[in-house]
């Protein structure tokens, strides 16, 4: 019962130090940027199995945010898509290859959409 109840809580705060990583990749310092970018890639490359080092359930949860970078009505700067696109790199062995495509297709797209506007 004990140990079953460590486990959770094992799980539980993974996750909530997962989503922190998550949520560090939309912000603006290079520092903080690279740091969670390698507490990630760590985290990845340590679990024998890239599905146990991040479910689908945290996977999901966290990554719906920061895809809300290609929704068309607001206007994002072209660093959020630069950050998105290292997250997809990341990630991407999370993903089977056609998805990690079409997302990395997608950043591109709307980053250079995004791009014109936002410079021109």
């Amino acid at each position: 019962m004990l140990a079953s109840r460590l486990d959770y809580y094992a799980v539980e705060i993974k996750a909530k130090i997962i989503a922190i990583y998550f949520k560090y990749f939309q912000r603006e310092e290079e520092n903080i940027l690279g740091t969670a970018r390698a507490c990630l890639e760590r985290l990845l490359n340590e679990a024998p199995h890239h599905q146990e080092a991040l479910p689908n359930l945290i996977l999901k949860e966290c990554v719906r945010p920061a895809l809300n970078v290609l929704s068309p009505p607001p206007a994002h700067s072209p660093r959020a898509f630069k950050h998105l696109a290292m997250l997809i790199e990341v990630l991407h062995v999370c993903f089977n290859d056609q998805l990690a495509q079409h997302l990395i297709s997608a950043c591109a797209q709307r980053q250079a959409a995004v791009g014109a506007s936002y410079y021109g």
